[in-house]
């Protein structure tokens, strides 16, 4: 399997039952770093696998900060769940949460992600200095708070610029992501929505923004995305 076949899926789950029946620690070595090099691999496989390189190896370290990178997501991924930020449960058993409510979850995104993350070293995560901002400025609209709402639709338009105009290669700095390289080239293809057109479309097609449309600053950052 390991030899010929070239389904990462099948090649992934056969190298997760040799890593299970394999006792000798080089052994295993061998195989979970393997399973790290196939593309996306699992945060349990991380975790393994730094737990069997040496404590003051280099490979762990920067293994550390990965790991510290997907925590983060994974908390990140279910406080947008939990505030169905995209709006995509169709069946709910309970009221959607409301916009007061989910401005303090984005705020919590955002005091967790910045503790992470320092602000003048943000690189391909500039992209959630967007998409925050952009949630933002939503809440803000449905509850009246023209100005807040502004503020953060500039933002987000800035943050989503920044992301796009982000060069092919990006080394790290901050304390906690110094280790880790931001490579354009070895970065998921598949989506568009860090896209600026696919921005402006749902900004074009979400009724929220109609307050604002004719409003100098939302025209102002508008078209700072149809100039991109």
């Amino acid at each position: 399997m390991l030899d010929g076949c070239t389904d990462d899926r099948l090649r992934r789950e056969a190298l997760g039952y040799l890593n299970s029946a394999t006792i000798d620690m080089e052994e295993r070595l061998k195989v979970l770093e393997r399973m790290y090099n196939i593309d996306e691999p699992s945060l349990a496989c991380k975790c393994e696998l730094a737990a069997v390189y040496g404590k003051d190896m280099k490979k762990r370290k920067e293994l550390e900060q990965d790991i510290i990178r997907d925590y983060w997501w994974w908390i990140n991924h279910y406080i947008y769940e939990y505030g169905d930020f995209f709006g995509e449960r169709e069946e709910r058993s309970e009221p959607p949460l409301g916009s007061e409510k989910k401005i303090l979850l984005i705020e919590k995104c955002m005091g967790i992600f910045y503790a992470l993350f320092d602000k003048d070293d943000l690189g391909e995560y500039l992209f959630y200095e967007g998409q925050y901002n952009e949630f933002l400025a939503r809440e803000y609209l449905k509850t009246g708070k023209i100005q807040e709402a502004l503020d953060c639709f500039e933002k987000s338009v800035d943050g989503w610029l920044a992301y796009n105009n982000l060069p092919d290669r990006y080394e790290y700095k901050s304390v906690l992501t110094d280790r880790l390289v931001y490579d354009k080239s070895k970065q998921f293809q598949g989506g568009d929505y860090p896209n600026c057109k696919r921005y402006r479309s749902a900004i074009d097609k979400n009724s929220v923004y109609n307050v604002v449309r004719d409003n100098p600053r939302f025209k102002a950052a508008y078209d700072k995305l149809i100039q991109r």
